[in-house]
């Protein structure tokens, strides 16, 4: 009885291994649609859903960054999709100020990136490089201060808890130790994607409806 249990677990954690994503293989993708729709000006602001979002131009310059930055935009996205599920109409306002300031942030990036002037023969994809890593600095800050929003308010510490359930304390603990670091989301990410808290887009699978 006790080896069919112990045969039985062991099946399920291999399964769950051979499950596991990395951020590697996700970027192998030959294409990773970012919730962000880039059909309209980057200045614009416009209704996605329930979502002010803009047009990421950034994911049309470098395949490797662009992907990342979209995996990295669907991750931010259906985090506040859930946080916004599950706490009360004030202080979803307070999140979409937090949302909101982020994008303007990210505007400050393309125009930062429009503006540096580039000598004779330089290539002109140089100012984009500067401007993904920008971009994708601005999301892990407001990652972060969206976690730290719901962790440090009791009526909300159990949405951090359920979406990072594998091991939220740990969560917490790397997301405080890293959050001066610009790979703060990307780390996340990489160890998001080994606990198979997300899916190949960067989404989060757990939509708690």
């Amino acid at each position: 009885m006790i080896f069919n249990k112990l045969f039985a677990t062991s099946v399920c954690l291999s399964f769950t291994l051979l499950q596991a994503l990395n951020l590697d293989e996700m970027l192998k993708q030959e294409f990773i649609e970012p919730t962000s729709t880039c059909n309209i000006d980057y200045k614009d602001i416009v209704d996605y859903g329930d979502l002010p979002v803009w047009c990421n131009e950034a994911l049309l310059m470098n395949e490797y960054e662009s992907k990342v930055t979209a995996i990295m935009d669907n991750f931010y996205f259906s985090y506040r999709k859930i946080l916004a599920k599950h706490i009360n109409v004030k202080d979803k306002n307070k999140i979409d100020v937090m949302v909101k300031n982020m994008l303007a942030k990210q505007g400050e990036c393309q125009e930062m990136a429009n503006n540096i002037e580039l000598p004779d023969g330089a290539n002109p994809i140089i100012p984009f490089f500067g401007l993904t890593s920008c971009l994708q600095d601005e999301y892990g800050k407001s990652f972060y201060e969206l976690s730290s929003f719901i962790y440090d308010n009791p009526k909300y510490k159990y949405i951090f808890d359920e979406i990072f359930s594998t091991n939220p304390k740990e969560y917490y603990e790397f997301m405080k130790s890293n959050s001066n670091s610009e790979f703060l989301l990307k780390n996340i990410l990489e160890k998001a994607a080994k606990d198979n808290l997300i899916d190949k887009t960067g989404k989060l699978i757990k939509s708690y409806k």
